[in-house]
């Protein structure tokens, strides 16, 4: 091993080295000095292989090794000194597969260690990297060190659970739903007594989303094993929803278009039917159970499904014969549940006692106004009745908002019968109605929004219009804003399906996009409990080489403006690699525009940013490249 320290050495023959170092038995010798001091610097060499070697080496050296055990002051520092460094490469390594290797090779011996705060921000940092694979080996680990710091562990690990039931609810990318419902799977196994309080919100998200009829087979097979990790961990929590566990249980059994479906409505049914100690009750309940289990054992060639369905039968118990004859012989009789809407129309009527001369006439000119755009023959009247009403509305401010009740109702009546020609021009003027009276608009929000979803279309210059009416509100009524994002992010991120590099995206396409990634600023701290799901399509924005120029650098700019209103500590990872690509390829003006990004990221970051020092110093020629950091070029810092 001494030549490997020597410098000329090719990259093949260092890792070599490391390896049969790794590889041998050293039962018997003290070696974690000698690895701390041969082998530990080279995570940061330039190859690829040495790095991960030299990861792997130090890891297997030291799992063998007794110091693991030992609580000396002198143990603990040498092990805490490899653990940083192999979580720095955990996190920071340009590789994934790099990142992925160390991930899985902190070994359960470790736990007591890894359990310290420093470690535990790395491994959180780890858990939102931008490899889906490395976040399931980091929630893993995770999950382990709840029991051993708890307090520290949990409140981070209950925000990753709520982001994750958010993201399932409503994102719009099927892979990112796949993602979400997996992570949230691990998560469920990993750590039962953080679960317990959240099964009903999970339940009511899990049964929605298996449920959909836009759901793919691999989302609803997901979600079903959720359920079923669920049922093992909250038995007690889901028993009151137990039927529409079944209800939608039966439903993927009985369907022939997807194995996937089957196999996972299978695992969950022995799951919640030995957790919630349901026997014999779903043969009474659902006749057809017992002969597609039989169907199973008949048809299933593959071993593992024959034993799982075996294995719920015996679960499920044995049915009297008698019994069973009775169930087939009756007909399910289904009572149809007719629900009705009583629709009240109220009438809001004017107090016309004891007002001013301007405060009448003003009253008498706005219900004239209201009654011609109530008035379906009157359409040619409808513009000119709607300048009217906006201009009173610019010169009184304030003193018109206790109209809005007779306004707004008409107002919006007239947007949805308008004509394509006119639609713009209104939704502007809504727009800047909002803007005149702030916070009062808040109980027409629910009819606005109903009104920004009917219309809203990717494709259509009337969105860059409608865009700006949902910058109003979200300015106008600040804190209020966040109870209607989560539909209208459904909305923004179908936006961004789909291709948008510059060679196939149209004008009107690419002008709504660069709007909607600056109205995620505007949206400010409102979005901060969705970053999860915003970080991943504006990160998407700039990393393309093939998207457009203004779409790349507006992106990287809201990241930094982003950074000023909210914390970005946790999504490090997801962010930092892409930029580093970035720097590393893009062109001088892009280069500049992420190197002001990543000065706002550092001020934000703090002590969190140093683990991905050395990492960026491997792209220092290009960084010496770039202009002088003044704060006049850079005004975003």
């Amino acid at each position: 091993m001494q030549a490997v320290s020597v410098s000329g050495h090719s990259a093949q023959t260092i890792a070599l080295a490391l390896y049969t170092l790794s590889s041998f038995d050293f039962t018997g010798h003290v070696l974690n000095e000698f690895v701390q001091t041969t082998a530990l610097p080279y995570l940061e060499n330039d190859s690829p292989d040495v790095r991960q070697t030299a990861a792997l080496t130090c890891s297997k050296l030291f799992v063998r090794d007794p110091i693991c055990h030992q609580t000396s002051a002198h143990s603990i520092e040498i092990i805490s000194d490899v653990l940083d460094k192999l979580l720095t490469v955990a996190v920071a390594d340009p590789e994934p597969r790099i990142r992925l290797a160390v991930l899985q090779s902190l070994d359960e011996k470790f736990d007591r260690h890894l359990a310290q705060a420093e470690n535990v921000r790395s491994l959180f940092i780890a858990m939102n990297d931008e490899v889906f694979r490395n976040r399931e080996v980091a929630i893993t680990v995770i999950g382990r060190l709840a029991a051993l710091n708890p307090a520290y562990v949990m409140p981070s690990l209950r925000k990753s659970l709520i982001q994750l039931i958010t993201e399932l609810e409503y994102t719009t990318a099927i892979k990112q739903k796949e993602e979400s419902a997996r992570l949230l799977c691990l998560l469920i196994g990993a750590s039962t007594s953080l679960i317990k309080p959240y099964a009903p919100p999970m339940l009511s998200v899990l049964l929605k989303t298996a449920s959909a009829k836009d759901s793919s087979p691999a989302v609803t097979s997901y979600c079903l094993a959720c359920l079923g990790e669920l049922a093992r961990v909250g038995g007690e929590e889901i028993a009151p929803s137990v039927d529409r566990i079944m209800a939608l249980i039966m439903e993927m059994l009985a369907d022939q278009t997807s194995t996937l479906k089957r196999d996972a409505a299978l695992k969950a049914l022995g799951q919640v039917a030995s957790n919630t100690g349901m026997v014999i009750e779903p043969y009474t309940k659902y006749p057809q159970l017992l002969g597609l289990l039989i169907r199973f054992l008949k048809t299933e060639k593959n071993q593992t499904i024959r034993r799982e369905t075996i294995r719920t039968m015996g679960i499920l118990g044995a049915l009297d014969p008698f019994k069973h004859r009775m169930l087939h012989d009756t007909t399910a009789d289904p009572d149809a549940d007719q629900s009705g809407v009583k629709v009240t129309d109220v009438m809001l009527l004017m107090n016309s006692g004891g007002v001013s001369p301007d405060e009448f006439y003003q009253r008498v000119a706005i219900n004239s106004l209201v009654q011609v755009l109530h008035d379906p023959t009157n359409t040619t009247h409808h513009w000119a009745a709607v300048e009217a009403l906006m201009l009173i509305f610019k010169t009184q401010g304030l003193k018109c908002v206790s109209y809005l009740p007779q306004i707004m109702p008409a107002l919006l009546g007239v947007v949805r019968l308008s004509p394509p020609s006119l639609q713009e021009t209104y939704f502007h003027q809504l727009a800047v109605l909002v803007g005149i009276v702030k916070a009062h608009i808040r109980n027409y929000l629910d009819l606005l929004f109903d009104l920004v979803h009917d219309f809203w279309n990717p494709d259509s210059t009337l969105q860059l219009t409608i865009t700006s009416l949902v910058e109003a509100i979200a300015i106008a009524v600040e804190g209020e804003f966040k109870a209607f994002l989560p539909r209208l992010l459904q909305e923004i991120l179908r936006t961004f399906d789909g291709d948008f590099s510059a060679s196939k995206i149209s004008d009107k396409r690419r002008a709504n996009l660069l709007r909607l990634v600056k109205a995620f600023y505007v949206f400010g701290t409102s979005v901060e409990e969705y970053m999860h799901l915003v970080l991943p399509v504006i990160v998407k924005c700039f990393e393309r080489t093939d998207a457009p120029y203004d779409l790349r650098s507006t992106a990287l700019q809201t990241i930094g403006l982003l950074c000023r209103k909210v914390n970005f500590s946790d999504n490090a990872s997801q962010i930092i690699h892409p930029l580093i690509r970035t720097l590393a390829a893009g062109d001088a003006e892009l280069q500049a525009i992420a190197m002001q990004t990543l000065c706002a990221l550092v001020l934000q970051f703090g002590a969190d940013y140093a683990i991905f020092i050395p990492m960026v110093n491997k792209v220092r020629p290009v960084l010496q490249c770039l202009p002088c950091l003044l704060p006049d070029k850079f005004p975003m810092i």
